[in-house]
């Protein structure tokens, strides 16, 4: 596809020998490359010496705004007299010799002051378009000058009126086609790292093939994706930049996941628990193929080579990166190195070597199988993921005769490592959210298996018994955090947008301290300190998590807001005031929630 046609009938109009009496459109979607495609073809007029006013109508309320901007446009034309006007001389002028109208302004224009006039971002003014298109059409009947205008016909509102004018104006529209790899080639040599540029000048089929299948069809969104990409590319460890397969399996899915987020179509929310979210897409599109499921499933539909649940970038990096802007060189390389891409044959995990094991050469896969074994053994793993894994794998060895035990044997034996790691104070909590049919990219085994589904609850249940013993030593944290950094305090209890890691957020941990000692502590901190813990309070209980994850917590804030409301009259006046204030306000739905009473602050039995 080439757009060549539209850029040779421009040669031939700016040619004639006569006045066209018309103008040309460029016609195009939002993100095609109109302006881009345009500016790199005006390059060219103007390196054969033709004179070109380029301006924006974007936000433009009024064609006096038109004609400033072109007067401010002049700038470029060197031979010209006002070509050193700038936005402000263009008004001075515009009022001095202007005799009320934009179109009158135009009249003490030199005959030879362009070639070429073009109007671009037609849809963005704010200025009805037919009005704008009569303001134009000063220039192209009345002046006989040439006028090209760029514009994405698509949003504009008001057709039937706009139409009127349009046949007066506009003699012959073009299409834009879009034409990736010129475009791709522009924005690569705009690269500013040079290890990033070549990497992309490597990459450049698969950016292409991506981005066809992504059928965003925008430019400016690819352009943004990879600038994206090079901000990452830069703080990638050397070492594990010259693993070029992990890069190129890194690059592939991180650009197919931008394109997305980009376009608007995957959110924040969208990129977290990527297996549990794809799986469940399909799980929906297989109940009703009238469904399309969920956003992530729709996007992995686009791209069936890529993986979108790859965890070769966690759903942390992907996050922080595409949804923040943040780049963490820390977070980001410790995710590439665990991966199987840029670790060595020798370094590869053995629960790894296993589960590819139908890739694997028999030997190979036997000793792996043995280690693993022997490590299981060992009570080597402590990780949830990678037990869960190695649960799954030893019941599939089981079934299929590589592990000679039964399948309530191994279901025993993993009751009995996750029993051992409970009594060592190494059992690590296990979340739905993270580990739910897979970990690290890869499913696990077995999961239709009761053998596996039995262990796998059994971990759950145990690793929660696990976490809540945790407790206490969690409270006595979150009291030092109330007493020296109320920040730190609201964003371990609440999901916030300023904090990333609220590991108490999810659990009502607030019953390992007693209301008393609470109330204490809130009471010793300074009032912003105050108001500060009562927001993290108000954002902790929001959207009805008192009545679901948070249940247990119901009797510990009545308590507490008895306590509170019991010593606050001793406070000063202003104290007394600011606090009961803020209580009323940042804990009143909280306390309307959990069913209190504000005079006894007692609960409301059910069905009062």
């Amino acid at each position: 596809m080439s757009n060549g046609h539209i850029f040779e009938y421009l040669d031939y109009y700016l040619g004639l020998s006569h006045p066209p009496h018309y103008a040309v459109m460029v016609n195009g979607p939002w993100g095609i490359g109109k302006s881009f495609n345009v500016k790199n073809h005006l390059q060219k007029l103007k390196a054969n010496g033709k004179k070109i006013a380029y301006v924006s109508l974007y936000g433009a309320k009024s064609t006096d705004d038109i004609a400033f901007s072109l007067l401010a446009a002049l700038a470029p034309v060197k031979d010209n007299k006002y070509a050193k006007l700038g936005t402000q001389l263009a008004k001075a002028i515009y009022r001095r010799i202007g005799s009320g109208t934009a179109a009158d302004a135009t009249s003490w224009l030199p005959d030879n002051f362009c070639d070429l006039i073009v109007f671009d971002d037609l849809e963005r003014a704010v200025l009805p378009p037919d009005e704008v298109l009569a303001f134009i059409n000063t220039f192209v009947e009345h002046e006989g000058r040439r006028v090209l205008i760029i514009a994405n016909e698509v949003e504009i509102l008001e057709k039937e009126k706009y139409l009127r004018v349009r046949e007066k104006v506009i003699g012959i529209t073009f299409s834009l086609i879009e034409d990736v790899p010129p475009a791709l080639m522009h924005f690569i040599a705009n690269i500013g790292d040079e290890g990033a540029r070549d990497f992309l000048t490597q990459n450049f089929n698969s950016i292409l093939d991506i981005f066809a299948q992504s059928e965003t069809h925008s430019l400016r969104v690819l352009d943004q994706s990879l600038r994206c990409w090079e901000r990452v590319y830069k703080i990638i460890a050397a070492d594990l930049r010259a693993k070029r397969p992990g890069m190129e399996q890194a690059f592939k899915l991180f650009l197919a996941l931008a394109l997305e987020v980009n376009a608007g179509r995957l959110q924040r929310e969208h990129l977290t628990s990527r297996v549990d979210t794809i799986v469940a897409g399909s799980m929906i599109k297989q109940k009703d193929p009238a469904q399309k499921g969920t956003p992530l499933s729709i996007a992995q539909d686009r791209y069936p080579r890529i993986y979108l649940h790859d965890s070769i970038l966690s759903d942390e990096v992907l996050i922080q990166t595409l949804c923040d802007g943040k780049i963490e060189p820390a977070t980001t390389n410790a995710s590439l190195s665990i991966d199987e891409a840029f670790v060595a044959p020798d370094e590869e995990p053995n629960w790894r070597k296993v589960w590819h094991g139908f890739l694997r050469e028999t030997s190979e896969f036997e000793n792996a199988f043995a280690r693993l074994e022997s490590e299981f053994q060992h009570r080597v793993f402590d990780d949830p993921g990678v037990i869960l894994h190695v649960l799954g794998l030893r019941n599939w060895g089981a079934r299929i005769g590589e592990l000679k035990k039964s399948e309530a044997e191994v279901l025993d034996e993993g009751k009995a490592y996750i029993d051992d790691l409970r009594k060592e104070g190494r059992l690590r909590r296990w979340s739905f959210r993270d580990y739910r049919h897979g970990a690290f990219g890869l499913g696990f085994q077995d999961t239709d298996r009761a053998g596996f589904t039995t262990v796998y609850d059994y971990f759950f249940e145990q690793s929660g018994l696990a976490y809540r013993e945790t407790w206490p030593a969690l409270g006595k944290s979150l009291l030092e955090a109330m007493s020296e950094d109320a920040e730190l305090f609201r964003g371990r209890v609440c999901w916030s947008g300023s904090h990333t890691k609220p590991d108490c957020a999810d659990d009502p941990v607030l019953t390992a301290i007693t209301p008393k000692t609470f109330v204490n502590t809130l009471l010793d901190a300074s009032p912003a300190a105050q108001r500060t813990i009562l927001e993290g309070l108000q954002e902790r209980y929001q959207t009805g998590r008192l009545s679901e994850s948070l249940a247990e917590e119901k009797p510990w804030l009545v308590e507490m807001h008895h306590e509170l409301q019991g010593r606050i009259p001793a406070l000063a006046p202003i104290r007394r005031y600011s606090l009961s204030a803020d209580t009323k306000r940042l804990l009143g739905p909280a306390l309307e929630q959990a069913k209190i009473d504000d005079e006894t602050g007692e609960l409301i039995a059910e069905g009062d």
